[in-house]
């Protein structure tokens, strides 16, 4: 029991120790890595702060240069601008001027066309109608006499029927007046014969 006292003392001395030891080296960890973590926020820090101002300075001048070469240039444009203007009102000037002579020229040959036009329009109705009523009468013409030819043909087919009809009626009825007298005397020799025998 002693031993095992001593033992166990011994071991719990030793066991306490070992904990200490391993709760001191998370402690120095732990400081260590906040320490690390503020030396890299103040090395990053002050590179983000350097960055920032040569952006800023960059974009400042950057916009400085822009104002100037803007400067320059909208004057040598502005200059252009004007000069080209000017020589714009000038050419709109002899335009129009030119227009109105082309606008009289053109419009007096536009009056005359469209007079011919017109004129060529009316002489066509004219002719139209003109032969319109020249095949109108030719074709009454030709309507009459074809309608006349058709009626007459009507009445000669007619009358020739009639007498075609007349003509085989008559010598039909003279053939069956025969054909009937022939029965008639057959019949008779054919009774003799039958009384007769």
């Amino acid at each position: 029991k002693a031993a095992l006292r001593w033992k166990n003392h011994v071991v719990g001395r030793a066991w306490r120790q070992w904990e200490a030891m391993v709760l001191e080296l998370k402690c120095r960890r732990v400081l260590a890595m906040k320490a690390v973590k503020m030396w890299i926020g103040i090395i990053v820090g002050r590179s983000w702060r350097t960055w920032m101002m040569m952006t800023v300075e960059r974009q400042r001048l950057q916009a400085l240069t822009l104002r100037v070469v803007l400067r320059w240039k909208h004057g040598a444009l502005s200059k252009g601008l004007g000069k080209w203007y000017g020589e714009v009102v000038q050419a709109r000037r002899a335009t129009k001027a030119a227009l109105r002579w082309k606008n009289h020229v053109v419009g007096r040959a536009w009056r005359q066309w469209e007079a011919m036009v017109l004129e060529l329009k009316c002489r066509r109705v004219l002719a139209m109608k003109a032969v319109k009523m020249w095949i109108g009468i030719i074709v009454g013409r030709s309507w009459r006499t074809w309608m006349m030819m058709t009626v007459e043909r009507q009445r000669l087919q007619a009358l020739t029927l009639r007498v075609v009809l007349r003509w085989k009626h008559g010598a039909l009825s003279k053939g069956l007046g025969k054909w009937y007298g022939e029965v008639v005397q057959a019949r008779r020799a054919t009774k003799a014969a039958l009384r007769w025998k």
